[in-house]
C-alpha cells in the first residue's frame, strides 16, 4: 500500500500506513509505561507527539524498556520536563535517533551506556542538578553536539570512560559544575576539548 503523505518518509513504516485512502496509526508506540514506580507513586511514562516529533516523559523511575524503538528516526526532541522525581535513562535508549536534536534531562540522575550514542543531529543537552552519572559512550559520536548545560548539583558527578567519545563538533560546552568529582580517562576523547 502507498505511504501516507501526512508522515515524512523518514518515519518508520511501522508507524503509519495508508490503504485505500485510510491512514492507520499504530498507537502502541505513541504512549505507555517504560519503568516501574521505584521513586514515587507513579511509573515513568512516555508520550510521542507526531506533529512536533517530541517524546515526552512523566512520572519517575528507572527506565526498563524502549517501546519507541521502531520510531527512533522520527524523534527530534526528548523531554523529561514532566518527570516528578528521580529518573534514569537506560542503556541504548535513544541510540541511533539520527534526527534527535534537543534533549532536556530534568530529574535524570543517571544516563546509561550508549543512551544517546550516534545521535548525529543532537545539538543541545541540558543536564539536571540531580545528575550523578554519565556512563560510558552515553553521547558517543554525537558529532553535532555543540551546547550542553550542566546545572550545579549537591551530589558527586562521575563522567565515565568515553562518555562523550568522538563528539567532534564540540566547541563551547565544557562548563562542568563544581560537584564534578570524577572525569575518567578518555571521557572526552576525540573532541575539540580533549
Amino acid at each position: 500500500p502507498p505511504r501516507s503523505t501526512l508522515f515524512p518518509t523518514r518515519r518508520s513504516s511501522d508507524l503509519a500506513i495508508s490503504y485505500d485512502g485510510i491512514t492507520f496509526v499504530t498507537t502502541s508506540v505513541l504512549s505507555g509505561t517504560c519503568s516501574d514506580n521505584t521513586y514515587s507513586n507513579t511509573n515513568l511514562t512516555y508520550s510521542y507527539n507526531l506533529e512536533t516529533e517530541t517524546l515526552t516523559f512523566s512520572g519517575s523511575g528507572d527506565m526498563s524498556s524502549i517501546p519507541w524503538e521502531k520510531i527512533k528516526a522520527a524523534i527530534e526532541t526528548v523531554s523529561f520536563a514532566g518527570t516528578d522525581a528521580k529518573t534514569s535513562v537506560s542503556t541504548s535508549a535513544f541510540e541511533l535517533c539520527t534526527n534527535l536534536e534537543n534533549v532536556n534531562l530534568n530529574n535524570v540522575y543517571a544516563i546509561g551506556w550508549g543512551a544517546f550514542g550516534r545521535c548525529y543531529a543532537l545539538k543541545s543537552v541540558e543536564f539536571d542538578s540531580k545528575l550523578t552519572d554519565i556512563w560510558d559512550y552515553a553521547f558517543s559520536e554525537c558529532t553535532s553536539l555543540d551546547h550542553a548545560v550542566f546545572n550545579e548539583g549537591t551530589q558527586d558527578l562521575h563522567i565515565h570512560h568515553h562518555a562523550c567519545n568522538l563528539c567532534s563538533g564540540t566547541t563551547y560546552w565544557l562548563n562542568l559544575p563544581a560537584n564534578t568529582k570524577y572525569v575518567d580517562d578518555y571521557a572526552f576523547w576525540g573532541t575539540n576539548i580533549a
